[in-house]
């Protein structure tokens, strides 16, 4: 299907003939439209936002291993700008017991866990941190083996965090092939690699998600880390906003820039002034709706529901609409709003717009509304204000 800014909703519905918009009068019949039609029906009353809340493009802040330095200055950072990051933990090296030392550079699950319960996500980055590429394959629960580095962080997970399950995965050292890809993909929905940064409004591989960082040479000041910062910024501005597509930004430990440009058993550490002003920047271009800034399993889970996603018309009246949403997607895993543009009889000034519990008073604009609904839970009333 071919994708622009708004996509039609290739699908079959139930469409009313055109007098029910032009003069809203009760119809009793419902016609099913070709599929010619139904492509001309749906995008005049319903368009679908390529990204949340019709932003021009998606971008997503990661950052791997699940160190120490990421609770204590990335999150409160993104906490205070009201951002969504996605956290890679490598589940065998967080410490469990807070009374105890964390090795290396590594944090506490507590740490993590309340990260997650803000908001942020937590993906998985294997076991043990190894080269998934010089494993053999083996029992699920052999350590050492493709199989174990894959399985045994959604089983420690589970036994962590109950309710929550990694859906997004991150390639240790981004050493990946064929076949790693391809076991990945049994148990995750997506993983991130590393590439040119730039993804597709659908990615072309949802096991090689393209991330991209950046690189700190010697002879570091807080001006060369602000103008890296700078030169991003100017690239996510020339590539994913202008072709409307989605990147993915790779960071390990983010530090004060003391510590930042003296550290030497830390790969690429990022200074904490030049990621503020990063975040603030990414903060900007979200209010502007330049930007949708999201986790990865945010925005894997809103571009797989949009591709699929089945909208019907069942009702219209003098004074109400109903629309069902649903997808083929199991409904435990994806669950984000869609964005929808509907078009509303002339004549309606306000509507009240209710999915199951949810209700929310909206004005029309040039006759349309914008509404956010999940799929598969429940159906889109839309009852005219009198």
């Amino acid at each position: 299907m071919n994708k622009k800014s708004c996509i039609s909703v290739g699908i079959i519905v139930l469409a009313l003939t055109s007098s029910i918009f032009a003069q809203s009068k009760k119809t009793a019949a419902v016609i099913t439209s070709t599929q010619e039609e139904t492509k001309r029906t749906i995008s005049e009353k319903v368009k679908i936002a390529d990204w949340y809340e019709f932003r021009k493009a998606a971008y997503s802040l990661s950052f791997d291993d699940g160190l120490i330095s990421q609770y204590k200055y990335v999150a409160p950072i993104l906490d205070k700008l009201g951002l969504k990051a996605t956290f890679y933990i490598v589940t065998e090296t967080l410490e469990s017991d807070p009374d105890r030392p964390a090795s290396w550079r590594y944090g506490y699950w507590w740490q993590f866990i309340e990260m997650c319960k803000k908001g942020h996500e937590l993906g998985s980055h294997s076991a043990t941190h190894p080269k998934l590429t010089t494993f053999h394959d083996g029992g699920v629960s052999k350590p050492g083996t493709l199989q174990y580095e894959l399985n045994a962080p959604i089983q420690t997970l589970q036994e962590k965090m109950p309710d929550y399950k990694f859906i997004t995965f991150a390639y240790p050292f981004v050493d990946y092939n064929k076949h790693v890809m391809e076991e990945t993909a049994k148990l995750y929905v997506s993983s991130r690699g590393l590439g040119n940064g730039f993804n597709s409004k659908t990615p072309d591989e949802w096991m090689n998600i393209q991330g991209h960082g950046l690189d700190y040479g010697p002879g570091r000041t807080i001006e060369s880390d602000n103008s890296k910062m700078t030169a991003l910024e100017n690239w996510i501005t020339n590539n994913t906003i202008a072709k409307e597509g989605w990147t993915v930004y790779l960071a390990h430990d983010v530090l004060p820039f003391s510590e930042a440009s003296t550290a030497t058993d830390s790969w690429q550490p990022v200074s904490s002034e030049s990621f503020e002003g990063f975040a603030q920047w990414l903060k900007s271009k979200h209010d502007s709706k330049e930007l949708w800034i999201e986790t990865v399993g945010n925005v894997t889970r809103y571009i797989k529901e949009r591709d699929v996603v089945s909208i019907n018309q069942l009702e219209a009246t003098d004074t109400k609409l109903t629309f069902s949403i649903t997808d083929n997607l199991p409904d435990n895993q994806f669950n984000y709003p869609i964005t929808l543009e509907i078009l509303i009889p002339t004549g309606w000034d306000k509507v009240i717009v209710k999915q199951k519990k949810t209700k929310k008073l909206l004005s029309v604009s040039e006759e349309k509304i914008i509404v956010n609904a999940i799929p598969d839970q429940g159906n889109i009333e839309i009852s005219k204000v009198e």
